[in-house]
């Protein structure tokens, strides 16, 4: 049986050369800055330890792949990073740490420095620059982290909130196994606690790759930046066991008492307690403290 290859969006030669020379020959990566070119020890060939390196995957299924783009835009010099062998390899091995923004901040770094080098003596930096141009990058980095952890904290706190709405759309909730002879009544009421459950999980993408964002954001910001990660999970949680509880324990003979029912319909959205509805509460105050965590690092960086 004949294998088809997968297709690969890869960069013309033409289009190698240019981010090579756009870089100054030298790895992107701010911490390696190698120089990828150089003579041979014999004859008059050159070495070549530089790649162009794809910021968006070459194909699904690689680091950083985005189905929006077109074969065109894949293979676009817009979608090319010049870098070291070591560092390609080094990105596309941790992609949740080496995201499209990282990679186009150190393009856009190496290609300004590059620039204002063109036509001046190489002359050695002094080590104070060094370790500013090192603080710029390490705050830029925490500041991009920052923003985009924050980001999502909001729109996770929103995608609860709408999922947690009692009106019932046509369809939803009927993914639910019904059990025989429900009354029409039973199954709308049944269906639109399973509703809820439904909204979470087509989302459960988003979330997936939200919780992957603990651990950079523990490594960068501390233990205590993962206690709004815990904690929205947790509510997240609490609303899908009150889901289940609702269906499960719904029935004839109505094994629910009524407060029971009320805490557990006041988890999912269907019912405010007269003190306010707890769990957006509990969602404000984990934007509330995200918010202090996150917000400096944002304001704090610094210009190019």
């Amino acid at each position: 049986m004949r294998i088809i290859e997968k297709m690969r969006d890869e960069f013309s030669s033409p289009i190698k050369q240019q981010v090579a020379a756009r870089a100054g020959h030298r790895c992107s990566n701010p911490a390696c800055r190698a120089q990828t070119a150089g003579p041979q020890i014999v004859d008059n060939g050159t070495i070549n330890v530089g790649v162009a390196a794809h910021i968006s995957a070459a194909a699904a299924g690689g680091p950083r792949y985005d189905p929006t783009l077109s074969p065109e835009q894949r293979s676009d010099i817009s979608n090319a990073i010049w870098l070291c062998q070591n560092c390609a390899k080094l990105v596309d091995n941790d992609p949740q740490y080496y995201t499209i923004e990282v990679l186009r901040l150190w393009k856009s770094l190496a290609e300004a420095v590059a620039r204002t080098e063109v036509g001046k003596t190489l002359a050695p930096r002094p080590i104070e620059v060094r370790e500013k141009e090192g603080e710029r990058y390490a705050l830029t980095r925490r500041a991009e982290l920052a923003e985009r952890v924050l980001a999502n904290f909001h729109e996770a706190r929103d995608i609860i909130m709408a999922a947690r709405s009692p009106h019932l759309f046509t369809g939803e909730g009927e993914t639910r196994p019904k059990a025989a002879g429900e009354s029409q009544g039973r199954t709308r009421r049944l269906n639109g606690y399973y509703a809820v459950a439904e909204r979470l999980a087509k989302r459960q993408d988003f979330f997936s790759k939200f919780a992957a964002q603990r651990y950079p954001v523990v490594a960068i910001f501390g233990s205590e930046s993962a206690k709004g990660f815990d904690e929205l999970f947790r509510i997240m949680n609490e609303i899908n066991i009150a889901v289940r509880l609702l269906v499960e324990m719904d029935g004839p003979f109505d094994y629910l008492p009524s407060s029971e029912r009320q805490n557990l319909e006041a988890k999912i959205g269907w019912w405010t307690a007269l003190d306010g509805d707890a769990i957006s509460i509990r969602l404000d105050q984990i934007i509330g403290n995200v918010e202090k965590v996150f917000r400096p690092a944002i304001q704090a960086t610094p210009l190019l």
